[in-house]
């Protein structure tokens, strides 16, 4: 089973580790995340959880100009 994050990317930003090193980090806003769905083998023929977040404000678009 894999271990996932749900947010929104909210930018980027440097730390430093132990050793004085910079490293570049993306900075996230996980809120809460709401469990959608279940999928089970027995109904669907595949096992799944389908979660979602809350909506955003929708201050940042796509670059393309496609509106979701």
């Amino acid at each position: 089973m894999s271990i996932g994050l749900l947010g929104q990317k909210i930018g980027m930003t440097s730390v430093y580790d132990a050793n004085g090193r910079l490293h570049p980090v993306t900075v996230i806003a996980a809120g809460d995340n709401v469990l959608l769905r279940r999928i089970t083998a027995e109904n669907e023929g595949y096992s799944a959880v389908q979660p979602v977040a809350p909506p955003h404000s929708g201050k940042r678009r796509i670059a393309c100009g496609a509106s979701f």
